[in-house]
């Protein structure tokens, strides 16, 4: 049983080190970007039993980003890998006052943004959740038999 499940987006986060510009930038440090995944990442650090449900591609970036995600306690067992999609990237770029931060967003296509309910484990989520379907709580109310 879960206490918080998420279901969404997940993206890689790309920044530049030290205020750097992108236009600039050799290098650029990798965290995970998307409100869902980093709800469920911060509930798992507070203590409660979190899941996170989304779809990645089956790539080296979608299993990373899923392996960073689940290194901070989230079950992600409800990730579909979905094989010849991409993932969604945003490039950050932190200004030092007063240059404001600037973002980049390229997730048009990914394989989140073609999720469906399809894609869900609605079972897994009911059972995780401590629900039961409406059959299974009428054998529960039953006489037991003698």
């Amino acid at each position: 049983m879960y206490d918080f499940i998420t279901l969404g987006e997940a993206m890689l986060r790309l920044a530049p080190p030290a205020y750097e510009k992108i236009a600039q930038a050799r290098t650029f440090d990798i965290q995970v970007g998307g409100a869902e995944s980093n709800v469920a990442i911060n509930l798992a650090q507070l203590g409660f039993r979190t899941a996170w449900l989304s779809r990645l591609p089956d790539t080296p970036l979608g299993r990373r980003l899923a392996a960073m995600i689940a290194a901070h306690g989230v079950d992600i067992g409800g990730v579909r890998f979905a094989p010849g999609e991409r993932l969604g990237l945003y490039f950050i770029e932190l200004g030092p006052p007063p240059r404001p931060n600037r973002v980049i967003y390229d997730r048009a296509g990914s394989a989140a943004s073609r999720m469906s309910s399809a894609d869900v484990d609605f079972a897994r989520i009911a059972q995780a959740a401590g629900c039961t379907s409406p059959a299974s709580r009428r054998r529960s109310a039953r006489p037991a038999a003698r």
